[in-house]
C-alpha cells in the first residue's frame, strides 16, 4: 500500500516537470505595457507631464523568456534631441525597444491606437517677491508693529514655465519673534515644488527701530452693566497711549476698551477703571482714576 502511494507521488511529480517543460520551452505570445524613457532632451526644455507613458506591445518567444520579460527592465528609448517647445508627435518603432540581452523575445506588434503628443515646457528664470509666514497670530501682530527689512526681498527662481507663471511669490518657513537675535534672524525659503530651483535658499530679516509717539484719546465710553439700576460719574475717559508713530496714528479708538469690575459695583462707592489696548501699545496715564457709582430708582 505504502509503495503504491510513493509511485503515485512520483508520477504526479514527473507530470508536473513535463508540464512545466512544455510551458517554459514552447512558443508563446504575450502582451505587456512597456514604459517610455526619453534621452537627449534639450537643456532648456522639460517634460510637462511627469506621468510615465506606456505602450502595449505584443511579444513572442519561449515561455521562460516571456516570464523573464514580464519582470525585466524593458523600455522604449526615445531620442528627444529634435523635440521642440510644447507639442511633439511621438514616432516609435520596434527599433526603440531595449530588451535585456539574456531574454530572447520578438516584437510582433506595437499597439498604438492613436497619435501620442509629448509636451515639453520651457525652463525659465524669473524673480518672485518673498512673503513672510508667521508661527502664530501673536508673532504676526508683533512683526506687523515693526519696520521689517527683508534682504533680499526678491528671489530668483528657475523651473518649468507652466509652474512659474502662476506663482505670485515665494513664502518663507514659519518665523517667530523668539528666533530674533540682536534684531536679526535668518529664515529658510519654502520651495513650492521639487521641479523649481531657488537661487537663494534663505533670507535675512532685520528689525529697524521705530520712533514711538504719544497720543491722547478722549471721550472713550466707560462700559458697565446697565441692568443693575446704577449710573456712573463721569461716563467717559481720556487715555494717553504710546506706540510706534506709524501705527498709533491709525489706531482706532474703538479698539480701546474701558470698563469696570462688575463685582465692585455698589451705590455710593468709587471704582477704578480696567483699560486694555491692542498689543504693542502702552498706557501712559488716564483720567479719571476712579468713577463714582450712583444708584438709580427702580
Amino acid at each position: 500500500m505504502s509503495k503504491n502511494i510513493w509511485l503515485k507521488i512520483l508520477a504526479i511529480f514527473i507530470a508536473i516537470i513535463i508540464w512545466l517543460q512544455q510551458i517554459l520551452l514552447s512558443e508563446q505570445v504575450t502582451e505587456l505595457n512597456i514604459p517610455i524613457q526619453f534621452i537627449n532632451i534639450p537643456h532648456n526644455l522639460i517634460l510637462a507631464n511627469k506621468k510615465v507613458i506606456t505602450i502595449p506591445v505584443i511579444f513572442s518567444g519561449k515561455g521562460k523568456d516571456m516570464i523573464l520579460l514580464k519582470f525585466s527592465n524593458t523600455y522604449f528609448e526615445i531620442n528627444a534631441i529634435d523635440f521642440k517647445y510644447w507639442n511633439n508627435l511621438l514616432k516609435i518603432s520596434d527599433q526603440d525597444i531595449r530588451i535585456p540581452d539574456y531574454i530572447l523575445a520578438e516584437v510582433k506588434k506595437i499597439n498604438i491606437q492613436k497619435n501620442i503628443l509629448i509636451k515639453l515646457d520651457r525652463i525659465i528664470e524669473t524673480q518672485k517677491k518673498i512673503v513672510l509666514r508667521y508661527n502664530s497670530t501673536e508673532d504676526m501682530q508683533f512683526f506687523a508693529k515693526q519696520k521689517i527689512i527683508v534682504e533680499p526681498d526678491f528671489v530668483s527662481i528657475k523651473g518649468p514655465e507652466i509652474l512659474l507663471k502662476p506663482l505670485k511669490n515665494i513664502e518663507t518657513e514659519f518665523i517667530s519673534r523668539k528666533d530674533m537675535r540682536n534684531n536679526k534672524m535668518e529664515v529658510l525659503l519654502k520651495n513650492p515644488s521639487n521641479e523649481i530651483s531657488l537661487l537663494d535658499e534663505k533670507v535675512s530679516i532685520y528689525l529697524k527701530k521705530t520712533e514711538n509717539k504719544k497720543k491722547l484719546f478722549s471721550l472713550i465710553p466707560i462700559s458697565f452693566p446697565h441692568n443693575k439700576n446704577l449710573n456712573i460719574i463721569p461716563s467717559k475717559a481720556s487715555i494717553l497711549i504710546e506706540g510706534p508713530e506709524k501705527l498709533i496714528n491709525s489706531l482706532n479708538p474703538k479698539s480701546i476698551d474701558v470698563s469696570l469690575d462688575d463685582k465692585k459695583l455698589k451705590p455710593n462707592t468709587f471704582v477704578g477703571l480696567k483699560i486694555s489696548v491692542p498689543a504693542g501699545f502702552e498706557i501712559i496715564e488716564y483720567t479719571p482714576i476712579k468713577v463714582q457709582i450712583i444708584g438709580t430708582q427702580k
